[in-house]
Parts: C-alpha cells; structure tokens; sequence
C-alpha cells in the first residue's frame, strides 16, 4: 500500500508493512460459531419429603439428655481443674520444702 506521498508505509525497523482494513460499521469479520452441543442430564427422582412431628415424651427425652451430657460434662471439667490446681500446690510446696522454706510456720 502507498501512502499519500507515494512511498510504501513503514514499520520501525524499515520494513514494508501492510495496513489493515478496519470493518465498516455493522460488518462482521468471521460468523459466530455454533455454541457446543451439551448432552442432555439424566433427571433424577427423589422420594417425597416427609415431616416426622416428635411427640411431648420424645421432646421431654432429648431435653433431659441433652441436660445430663452437659453436666457431665460440667462435672468432669471442674474434677480436672480441681484436680490440675491440687497438683501444682503439690509441686510447688515440694519444691519450697527441698530449698528449706516451711509456709505453715507463719500461720
């Protein structure tokens, strides 16, 4: 292609380069391809919801237990903390008895 002076359009290296032509308005360069064909899912089937209304008894039951298990779980924790604080007074009056300090002296 030539430019309006009569000499070939150059590239930064010196080159011959060819102008590209812009599409009018409304034109399209290629046509759209086709969108993938997706195989169809196989449905599936369920069984029907169904809503299992618990009695007072069964309610009052679940409660209870749910009471018991959590002081159980109440006692248990305050056992091991008991415990845990009964040991370390331990240690530590064993350790002020070796080095020859005896706390019930100043009571």
């Amino acid at each position: 292609m030539l430019l309006q002076d009569g000499f070939p359009a150059q590239g930064r290296d010196g080159s011959a380069r060819s102008l590209q032509v812009k599409p009018r308005v409304g034109e399209r360069r290629d046509p759209r391809p086709a969108p993938p064909v997706i195989p169809p899912v196989p449905r599936r089937t369920y069984p029907p919801i169904t809503i299992v209304r618990p009695s007072a008894g069964q309610i009052l039951v679940e409660a209870v237990m749910v009471l018991g298990r959590t002081m159980l779980t109440v006692l248990v924790g305050l056992a091991v903390l008991v415990g845990g604080a009964m040991g370390i007074a331990m240690a530590v009056t064993s350790i002020l008895k070796a080095v020859g300090i005896d706390l019930s002296d100043s009571y």
